[in-house]
């Protein structure tokens, strides 16, 4: 799920964000390859790095229902569980 079609007048990096695991280091990158950050090997990381990989579409999302663009009421609730299955990693 990407909602970063919506106009987003931002400076963060764009695109979605992705998890990778090198040795002990987990790190989130964009799809462009930068690496937007590095996790320290905690037992925790790997769902800290989910959470922060979901930030660009859950800001997106957020975005889109304050502008009233795009998302049908029916589906909201259903685009928010998705949005925090992705955010706990599941």
């Amino acid at each position: 799920m990407n909602y970063l079609g919506a106009d987003m007048n931002t400076k963060f990096t764009k695109g979605d964000w992705n998890i990778s695991f090198v040795g002990d280091a987990t790190y989130i990158d964009s799809d462009t390859g930068l690496t937007i950050a590095r996790v320290f090997d905690m037992e925790d990381s790997p769902h800290d790095a989910s959470l922060i990989s979901s930030a660009p579409d859950m800001y997106a999302m957020l975005e889109m229902l304050v502008n009233g663009d795009s998302i049908n009421d029916n589906s909201i609730e259903k685009e928010v569980l998705t949005l925090l299955a992705k955010a706990r990693g599941e």
